[in-house]
This record gives structure tokens, sequence and C-alpha cells, in this order.
């Protein structure tokens, strides 16, 4: 599976990403990035930060391999 981290202000850029082999472990990985960012502390930020927040859509992205 390979991850990729979507720039918060940018959504069509890419800011990394990692390939984790491992199938189990990729879901606990991806499971886990998902409950830490939904109770994630909101910051004052950019305009289009603040768009990307109320949509409430994670920056985390996966894709099977």
């Amino acid at each position: 599976m390979v991850f990729s981290i979507i720039d918060p202000v940018e959504q069509n850029n890419v800011i990394a990403m990692t390939k984790v082999w491992d199938q189990q472990l990729a879901a606990r990985l991806q499971g886990e990035f998902e409950e830490m960012w939904g109770s994630a502390k909101k910051l004052p930020s950019h305009k289009k930060t603040k768009q990307l927040q109320s949509s409430g859509s994670s920056n985390l992205k996966s894709h099977a391999t």
C-alpha cells in the first residue's frame, strides 16, 4: 500500500509518500492515522486550509499496490 500525504493548502500537491509492503501493518497505520486526524485540534490557519478542514477530509490517501 502506498500512503500519500496531501498538502493541506494546495490539495493537488502531494508532500510525502511512503510504501508499506505489509498489508496488515498498512491497514493498522491507516486506521490509527484516521483516528488521530479525526481528534486533532484545529488551528487557525490560511483561508484555503480552513476550507479543507471544514470538508472533514483526511490528508492521508492510501492506494493498494
